[in-house]
């Protein structure tokens, strides 16, 4: 890539320099690569997606109401779509405003209801590079 002027993005659950690699060449050339951490998207964030989700299908819920299924909700975009594709159609279907409990309905399953969760999928750890 450096010979051709190309760019080369890597991707990891951890810094280039901590990945396992035997090629002392390649170990010492990983450690001074630069690298960005991405870390979750914060509270504020979340907020900030949610109320857009639900303001694009023109959805009115109070704040309060808004905060209480957020608490709730897991902190992923994904799923923030999905509730809000979920309270629209509960909406459309009550021909009215939802109330903090129509929402909850609409999200069964959806949200954490504090019974005991699975927990998620992880991806594999890569073997040795060369």
């Amino acid at each position: 890539c450096a010979e051709a002027g190309l760019p080369l993005l890597l991707a990891g659950r951890a810094p280039p320099g901590r990945w396992p690699a035997r090629l002392p060449d390649l170990r010492s050339r990983l450690a001074a690569t630069a690298w960005a951490g991405l870390q979750p998207p914060g509270d504020a964030l979340l907020a900030a997606l949610f109320a857009k989700l639900l303001a694009d299908r023109q959805l009115a819920l109070e704040p309060a109401t808004q905060g209480f299924l957020l608490a709730r909700l897991p902190r992923e975009g994904a799923a923030l779509r999905e509730a809000a594709a979920r309270l629209d159609r509960a909406s459309l279907a009550a021909g009215r405003r939802l109330t903090r409990a129509a929402a909850l309905a609409a999200l069964s399953g959806l949200v954490d209801d504090g019974s005991e969760t699975t927990a998620s999928a992880t991806l594999p750890v890569p073997g040795p590079l060369l």
